[in-house]
């Protein structure tokens, strides 16, 4: 018999040399790094994608609400149709009387701030003018309202919104225990003696540490804001901001004591509208809605106000444009690669 007859056949899992072997080896260990690599690389583009998500979500929910002011109002004709219930278009325009509305009841609820010019442009800040369009049109839909009072809802002006829903400024809470005596002054301020000696001593440091200007540190004695000018000791020294104005001395109160760490004169609020904004908010006067204008509304100049009505409906025309001429473009342009350009590199790049 020959020998070939007598050779044992090679398994065919086998190779015939060794290098051939470390070759297979070394394709097994680079496919093996190469998944591992993919695998990094998705993981890598989901955490990112994860991280913009939330950053985007955790930026956008507090726009999807907003703050509104609560109104009582009395529909007088003379001021809302001044050319009759019939002209239902001058009643819809009319935003200065209805303006005018919304100013005599917040006057009336904070008469410190109608006490000059200042103050009372102070109070117009609370709402813009155009906040009450929405007002403006009801009525005019319905102008058997006019002549009874009705409840309406404004939206805060955009800033006081952003500071109710924590922007603006870091703020903390501050105890100053019982103040035994609270005193007018001569020169229209008050002087509270007997205060908690700790209490007192940091927020003295509170006002004069600062580097960019003294935080305000507000203090409400139930319904009555003030802010604290300068410490002596145990004797703090207030400025009346809003509320009732004491004419007499008063003993036996604690106050809630409020740090705005950003000073008065860099922020776009004052001291004033906030104590104003948080009374309203503790009469149940402010209520949180959900912001049904960012989806109805178009731009404006009051942020308030606006809304991406227009860049959505822009959004779906740009999408809806784009594909009625991209699909028909991309198909034909598919067809004639596929059976009629010539084959080369070029044609197979672009198919690619």
């Amino acid at each position: 018999m020959s020998s070939s007859s007598n050779s044992t056949p090679r398994p065919a899992h086998q190779f015939g040399s060794e290098e051939a072997l470390q070759r297979l080896k070394r394709r097994h260990a680079a496919e093996r790094r190469f998944k591992l690599y993919g695998q990094i690389a998705i993981g890598v583009a989901l955490s990112a994608l994860l991280v913009l998500t939330y950053s985007i979500i955790s930026q956008a929910i507090p726009a999807f609400s907003k703050h509104q002011v609560v109104f009582d109002l009395t529909l007088d004709e003379a001021t809302v149709a001044p050319q009759g219930r019939q002209d239902t278009q001058a009643i819809s325009n009319n935003v200065s009387g209805f303006y005018s509305l919304l100013q005599d009841d917040l006057q009336a609820r904070f008469p410190e701030g109608a006490e000059d010019r200042a103050g009372r442009r102070e109070l117009g800040e609370l709402v813009t003018r155009l906040a009450v369009l929405d007002m403006a049109h009801k009525v005019a839909r319905t102008p058997d309202m006019i002549g009874t009072t009705h409840r309406f809802t404004a939206p805060l002006a955009d800033d006081l919104d952003l500071y109710l829903k924590g922007g603006i400024s870091a703020r903390s809470k501050l105890g100053f225990g019982v103040v035994p005596s609270l005193t007018p002054t001569e020169n229209g301020q008050y002087l509270a003696t007997g205060v908690n000696a700790e209490a007192a001593s940091r927020a003295g440091r509170l006002l004069n540490e600062a580097d960019d200007g003294p935080p305000s540190i507000l203090l409400d004695f139930v319904g009555t804001w003030m802010r604290l000018e300068t410490v002596s000791g145990t004797e703090l020294t207030l400025s009346h901001l809003a509320g009732p104005r004491p004419s007499e001395s008063l003993s036996g109160i604690a106050p809630k004591g409020l740090m705005i760490q950003v000073s008065e004169g860099n922020r776009s609020i004052s001291d004033r509208l906030i104590a104003w904004t948080l009374m309203l908010k503790a009469d149940k006067r402010i209520k949180r809605h959900f912001n049904t204008d960012l989806l109805f509304k178009a731009d404006s100049t009051y942020p308030e106000l606006a809304g991406a009505a227009a860049a959505i409906v822009g959004s779906i025309f740009t999408m809806l444009i784009t594909a009625f001429f991209a699909l028909p473009v991309g198909i034909f342009a598919a067809v004639y690669l596929e059976e009629f350009a010539p084959k080369n590199r070029l044609t197979d790049a672009i198919e690619v």
